[in-house]
């Protein structure tokens, strides 16, 4: 993930007002261009006509007044909003707050008082996320169509390239690829860089924070033991699922503290995506044995071309195996 992204524009909408131009002020000296929403409730009617303007969204959300949480689950049930990356800002220790924004679809979290440095970041890592998902999404364009006839299949991967090429070839295999492709990208990076290279989670924040991750990728899979290791991924595709089954040559880990949102990582650069893949692009996530295998099913009278603007808050089915 890189973090060195070009001058992004974003709008914050805020009940307070001093809140919201303090934000702004922070995010104006990181060289974003800001757009002052006057409430949380004009929020959407700002941004309708004008959704491919705006690259995110900083939302004010107050539990004791009631603002904010209705709008987010508004924007992530307009189809034309609900891929702008919101970071919602509340108080620290108000675990309302941040259960609300889970539930309606957020996925960042700053709390107040603001951190300048923790507000650009985490806004910077929602951005780059978008990014690669929408470049992903493009892809899934020019793949070959007829990849929807296959019935099974196996490939081998390396590198992030190679599991970024795989998993928007092998999500058209879905009904729905859009909503597929984001949800087995993230299973398959995991595969590459915390099963096979070995990085944990607190070495892959520094590495992003320091702008260094792709840098040290490629210094893991140009050197032992990491450079001959492989991962794999299958699909199998009949009358009643689309399964993909994801295989990598690391030590494993305990997969059941990241198979949902957790309010404590809301902050964090990463780490939210094996809860994407389960809230969001399967219906089932179902980890085997130390933890290296996973296998990610689309049932198939779910799959269907809109299934992926339901509201993001609903929790799909999900199970953690040690089997």
């Amino acid at each position: 993930m890189n973090l060195d992204i070009s001058r992004c524009s974003v709008v914050i909408a805020d009940g307070d007002a001093a809140a919201a131009g303090h934000a702004g002020a922070l995010l104006e000296a990181a060289d974003f261009e800001c757009t002052c929403c006057a409430t949380p409730a004009t929020l959407v009617e700002l941004l309708s006509g004008q959704a491919a303007r705006f690259d995110a969204i900083v939302l004010g959300i107050d539990a004791r007044r009631g603002t904010g949480s209705d709008v987010l689950r508004a924007l992530k049930t307009e189809p034309t909003l609900r891929r702008i990356p919101v970071v919602i800002v509340g108080p620290a220790h108000d675990g309302h707050v941040v259960s609300a924004g889970i539930r309606a679809g957020a996925h960042y979290f700053v709390p107040r008082p603001l951190d300048p440095a923790l507000l650009v970041s985490v806004l910077r890592a929602a951005i780059a996320e978008r990014r690669a998902y929408v470049d992903l999404e493009r892809e899934l364009e020019v793949t070959v169509g007829s990849v929807a006839l296959l019935r099974r299949a196996e490939f081998e991967f390396r590198t992030v390239e190679q599991a970024r090429l795989l998993a928007g070839l092998l999500a058209k295999v879905a009904a729905d690829p859009v909503r597929v492709v984001t949800g087995l990208w993230e299973l398959m990076l995991n595969a590459v860089e915390h099963g096979n290279l070995g990085l944990d989670y607190a070495a892959k924040s520094a590495l992003v924070e320091a702008n260094a991750w792709a840098d040290e990728i490629e210094r893991r899979l140009a050197c032992e033991p990491y450079r001959n290791r492989v991962a794999r991924v299958s699909v199998m595709h009949d009358d009643a699922a689309l399964r993909y089954r994801i295989v990598d040559s690391g030590e494993g880990f305990e997969p059941s503290p990241f198979l949902d949102f957790d309010p404590g990582r809301l902050a964090h650069v990463h780490g939210r995506g094996i809860a994407m893949a389960r809230r969001v692009s399967f219906d089932e996530v179902r980890y085997h044995g130390k933890g290296n295998d996973v296998e990610a099913t689309v049932y198939l009278e779910t799959m269907s071309p809109d299934t992926h603007s339901r509201d993001y808050g609903v929790a799909l089915r999900a199970v953690s195996s040690t089997a």
